[in-house]
Formats: structure tokens, C-alpha cells, sequence
């Protein structure tokens, strides 16, 4: 599954927000952590409850310059 947006600070996301979304003490991660349930969510449904068999997630950073701490680009599957 991919999904998401451009980015929290590009779609206009409160400063308060922005800032808590982009610790990763406090928020835990990024992108994995932001939208990665609505794939586990989707799967779940498709699988009709069932657990996978194994799960892949591959983060990276495609900006840096913006988001330095955490991960901004995810993929799972």
C-alpha cells in the first residue's frame, strides 16, 4: 500500500502540529507511524481478519532539508 500527501508542513498543517509530528520521541516515527495503519487496516479487512504471513515496510527520507528527523516516504506490503 502507498498513500499519503505532499506533507504535513506543505498542506498547511498547524506549527504545534508540524512540530509534534516531526519528533520522533514524541510522535514515535513519521510517515510509518502517521499512515502505516491505514494499510494494516486495509489488509486486515481484505484478509477478512486473517494475520499476513509477513509484513514489509520500506521508509525513506525524500526531504530532508524538511523533515531531518524523521522518515517522510513510506511503502508496505
Amino acid at each position: 500500500m502507498h498513500d499519503g500527501h505532499r506533507g504535513p508542513k506543505e498542506i498547511g498543517v498547524g506549527p504545534e502540529f508540524l512540530a509534534w509530528l516531526s519528533d520522533p520521541k514524541l510522535n514515535g516515527g513519521g510517515a510509518l507511524f502517521d499512515f502505516g495503519c491505514y494499510g494494516v487496516d486495509l489488509a486486515t479487512w481484505l484478509m477478512e481478519g486473517r494475520k499476513p504471513d509477513s509484513v514489509t515496510a520500506i521508509t525513506q527520507q525524500i526531504k530532508p532539508d524538511v523533515y531531518p528527523r524523521v522518515d517522510d516516504e513510506r511503502r508496505s506490503s
